[in-house]
């Protein structure tokens, strides 16, 4: 069973904004997934985690998105540089954070089998190495690393400052030291949905 606990102040920044190119004219998130939009599927896992706060980063069909999750207690942050990459939205994330935030959780809105259990593992894994200050706690499925990833908060003038426009992989590379990683037994954790065909695929895997 899930305990609640907020002995540690750890964010979770919902990444919504991206334009979902090689989907076609469609916006992956809204598309529907048991029954309801992925992102709010994704969403309603984040909310069992008893986490003080949920970002949800918006920008390419804002509106659309918000209309999706009205009816979630969550703080909606714009991105005006979503075409930008993901980075921006990361750090649109970070920026809308309280000061004495301790960790902020990447999540991506496009990765529909990860589990309640799977991102309670990593938070576990969180809160349980407090002491080490600086870490970066990672997921991995047959030792492959994937998302969500928790960075304390001491990476967080690095997240704020990082060029790279598609995500914070560099920032794992010269931090080895500091990385903990978490393995889950979820085999399907990584998948993601970026193309009609992974859509459809990931239906029949649900089937």
């Amino acid at each position: 069973m899930l305990q609640k606990s907020n002995a540690v102040n750890i964010k979770a920044i919902l990444l919504a904004a991206g334009s979902s190119t090689r989907m076609g004219a469609k916006n992956k998130l809204l598309l529907p997934y048991q029954g309801q939009a992925m992102v709010l599927h994704i969403l309603e896992k984040l909310e069992q985690l008893f986490l003080q706060d949920i970002l949800v980063v918006t920008g390419f069909e804002e509106q659309r998105i918000t209309a999706a999750l009205a009816e979630k207690k969550v703080r909606f942050v714009k991105n005006p540089y979503y075409s930008k990459g993901m980075t921006s939205s990361i750090q649109t994330g970070i920026l809308n954070c309280t000061s004495d935030t301790e960790g902020f959780m990447i999540c991506l809105g496009d990765m529909p089998f990860l589990s309640v259990e799977d991102y309670q593992l990593l938070l576990k894994k969180f809160k349980e190495t407090a002491s080490l200050g600086a870490r970066i706690v990672v997921p991995t499925v047959d030792e492959k690393r994937g998302n969500p990833v928790i960075f304390s908060a001491h990476f967080r003038d690095a997240l704020l400052m990082h060029p790279a426009p598609n995500g914070c992989k560099a920032i794992l590379k010269e931090n080895e030291n500091g990385i903990l990683e978490v393995a889950l037994k979820n085999k399907r954790a990584f998948f993601d949905i970026d193309t009609e065909e992974e859509y459809q695929g990931g239906l029949s895997m649900e089937n």
